[in-house]
């Protein structure tokens, strides 16, 4: 079961995070989303190499295509709800 979580966080991860932003700019909902996704997986040592750009590039480019931007949105959304618990973000879809 925590294998299942594990592989649906990473496979969310891919999809839902954006590219880091530059210093002093307010970091873009996938930017948010994907620094805790990563956050959690690696507090939770779940995975290792889990790249936060190209999670940020991959969310970025689903946020672009307007039949995509309701899964980023679902997804954000669930992350920003999850509060301190990493399970949870982990389980967002």
């Amino acid at each position: 079961m925590r294998k299942l979580v594990l592989a649906g966080a990473l496979l969310v991860v891919v999809v839902v995070v954006v590219g880091v932003g530059g210093c002093g700019r307010p970091k873009s909902r996938c930017e948010r989303t994907c620094a805790r996704t990563v956050e959690c997986a690696r507090e939770l040592k779940l995975v290792e190499g889990l790249d936060l750009s190209e999670c940020v590039d991959e969310c970025s480019k689903l946020d672009r295509e307007a039949n995509m931007q309701h899964f980023v949105a679902e997804h954000v959304k669930c992350v920003d709800g999850a509060g301190e618990s990493c399970e949870t973000v982990l389980r967002c879809p």
